[in-house]
């Protein structure tokens, strides 16, 4: 834009000819239900929305609890707030368990103990996509299930609040996409911390695909438990690729750690970790150089 243009337009708007361009409101109109008030269970399947910010006041386990497949919750960008409470009193700020078809979308989440989580292993085909998770204590996204998308989230600032307690920004377990995210500042005094963790841990491993994710900020490790940007633990066939790990070469962190996994491991770009590659053997061609 040039000087030309911009003075041209101080002119019109200051004799009233030209104002900025409106941002366009909110569209409800695909929503069934609203969430008007925390916390709540959602038992009715359907398209569930947010049209205000809410805060949790009281202990609850979560704010806003899905258990009926089939459903779509969709934040519109509101925010759930659980800073009133200790991190004790507010477990979850969305929660699902044994549930199929699920969508969480467009919602920002701070002040629990987990942001978004997925549980059982009966869980499948669920998706958590385009969510700002902030402040939260242990982890930020946690999913188990098969078939199941983890895509275009941002996660900020996940910092553990207890000496000797670790955390982590996504923790996965099944066939599961973790595509496109941003995991930022995870933190722990005298305990490892984690951007990204695909593990076994569940009984179910994990086999899906890892890609495209950018992960910084992770506090140093302890030596019995590093810091890791991404850790895959008994991955089977699992892809990591393109994604882009930076850090301040603090001690004990890792890149990328492969424990007992199978699948390919390349074109990831890595900065600033004191060790790139950790039993890597399936890795192709990454970029190592500091």
């Amino acid at each position: 834009m040039t000087a030309k243009f911009l003075a041209l337009m101080c002119v019109l708007a200051a004799i009233g000819l030209w104002t900025a361009p409106a941002r366009a409101a909110k569209s409800f109109d695909h929503c069934q239900y609203y969430v008007d008030a925390v916390p709540t269970t959602i038992t009715t399947p359907g398209v569930w929305c947010l049209r205000q910010d809410l805060k949790v006041l009281n202990p609850a386990n979560s704010a806003i609890n899905i258990q009926a497949s089939n459903t779509t919750l969709d934040c519109k960008d509101f925010m759930l707030d659980g800073t009133a409470l200790s991190s004790d009193a507010a477990q979850w700020g969305i929660v699902s368990d044994q549930q199929h078809g699920v969508t969480i979308r467009n919602c920002s989440v701070k002040g629990f103990l987990y942001g978004i989580a997925i549980y059982n292993t009966t869980s499948f085909g669920n998706s958590i996509v385009n969510n700002r998770i902030s402040q939260n204590y242990s982890g930020g996204i946690d999913v188990v299930g098969d078939g199941s998308v983890v895509r275009g989230n941002t996660i900020l600032n996940t910092v553990s609040r207890s000496d000797g307690v670790g955390a982590c920004g996504i923790s996965a377990a099944g066939s599961i996409d973790i595509i496109d995210n941003l995991i930022a500042g995870v933190r722990a005094t005298n305990s490892s911390t984690c951007g990204i963790v695909a593990s076994d841990g569940s009984g179910i491993g994990f086999k899906g695909h890892i890609i495209g994710n950018r992960v910084r900020g992770l506090t140093a490790g302890i030596t019995s438990n590093p810091s890791v940007a991404i850790y895959i633990v008994g991955a089977d066939h699992a892809v990591v690729r393109d994604n882009d790990i930076t850090g301040d070469a603090l001690p004990l962190t890792y890149g990328l750690f492969c424990r007992g996994a199978t699948g390919v491991v390349t074109g990831n770009v890595i900065k600033g970790m004191a060790s790139s590659l950790a039993e890597c053997n399936l890795a192709g061609i990454n970029d190592t150089t500091n």
